[in-house]
């Protein structure tokens, strides 16, 4: 209702029937409250993206599976996910280490798609999985960070165009 900014933690506090002290015992100030508010929803749906992005035939299908999920997460609750990705950006620990994780998850389900891809002979022999999925998390993160500055309408979009300049001989729309 009032934004990040001007929320009152006290306010908060009282909302939820509990005293501020018990906020602050638990979770430190409301940057804490808002990491521990939505960590756990964006880590489910992370889980689901993955599996989603796992059930795709080729990887261009799979990747944009992924980004297309995640993305469903942001755009579910944009303004609150525009303040969350703010503060997760620089986050105290120990949400610097938990959001680090969860971007960890991503990448190595990432590098196991590449891998997959790689000995069904999608990818030539001399790609670095590892390496692809730090390309394809470098132009998810610019997508994201391009949309909670509300530069680019559909992030999606960007993110597809961008892997189809990485693999322009894939066939077919991953859709």
């Amino acid at each position: 209702e009032l934004g990040f900014e001007r929320a009152n933690l006290r306010e908060i506090a009282a909302r939820a029937g509990v005293s501020a002290g018990t906020v602050l015992h638990y979770y430190g100030d409301k940057r804490g409250l808002l990491h521990a508010a939505l960590f756990e929803e964006l880590d489910a749906a992370l889980d689901r993206a993955i599996q989603q992005a796992g059930e795709r035939s080729t990887l261009l299908a799979q990747l944009d599976t992924l980004t297309r999920a995640v993305f469903a997460y942001y755009k579910a609750r944009p303004v609150l996910s525009r303040v969350a990705l703010k503060e997760s950006l620089f986050a105290d620990a120990p949400w610097a280490g938990r959001f680090a994780e969860q971007a960890a998850r991503v990448s190595h389900a990432v590098t196991a798609l590449a891998l997959d891809a790689r000995t069904r002979r999608e990818l030539p022999a001399r790609t670095d999985p590892a390496l692809l999925s730090v390309t394809y998390l470098s132009v998810f993160y610019f997508a994201l960070i391009a949309w909670a500055q509300q530069a680019v309408a559909d992030p999606e979009a960007l993110v597809a165009a961008q892997l189809r300049q990485l693999f322009p001989h894939s066939e077919g729309d991953p859709r």
